[in-house]
């Protein structure tokens, strides 16, 4: 996305005719510092955003394999250390859509979570938690469903301490009804 933006801002000034506003003659000029101050302040809500510190919640709307090989790829790195934080447990509260391919994205999630709440999103497009259970318990035994998505916040907040990560994911109705009650 950032480089299409980027590449985007380069052309725009090219463009023929120029952009006009009521009648301007004016060109478009956008040059290197407003292309960097832009991407500085991009925020990508539900994209590895830290939502609290104390616990320590991450959401991201990881719906896929690649996003979601990402996201464990970074929680890793966070793990290790690597950002100056100490995680010591990762609690991962996980909501997969019927369409996505479910088993691609717990391949990348299991071996990183060490305990994992599921949960069914509100919607009709919801995989049946007994589903992701059966393929999570093919990598891990410490899994359960609580469907209901604040109860299951409450929980993950319940068993997390102050050196673990509550990661909640899946998709974006996962992540946007988790926004909805821990605001």
């Amino acid at each position: 996305n950032a480089s299409t933006a980027i590449k985007a801002a380069l052309i725009l000034p090219s463009l023929t005719p120029p952009l006009q506003r009521r009648g301007s003659k004016g060109e478009v000029k956008i040059d290197e510092s407003a292309i960097r101050e832009g991407l500085k302040n991009v925020q990508w809500s539900g994209r590895l955003e830290i939502f609290s510190e104390n616990p320590l919640i991450i959401l991201d709307g990881a719906h896929n394999p690649a996003a979601a090989k990402a996201l464990s790829e970074e929680l890793k790195r966070m793990r290790n250390s690597e950002f100056g934080i100490q995680i010591r447990q990762i609690i991962l509260v996980i909501g997969i859509l019927k369409d996505k391919d479910f088993k691609g994205i717990i391949s990348f999630f299991a071996p990183i979570a060490d305990y994992i709440i599921i949960v069914k999103p509100k919607t009709l497009r919801s995989r049946n938690p007994h589903d992701l259970k059966n393929e999570f318990l093919k990598y891990t035994e410490g899994v359960e469903i609580i469907e209901d998505i604040p109860v299951a916040i409450s929980k993950a907040k319940n068993l997390a301490s102050v050196n673990d990560l509550i990661c909640i994911t899946g998709s974006f109705f996962t992540v946007g009804e988790a926004r909805g009650c821990l605001t």
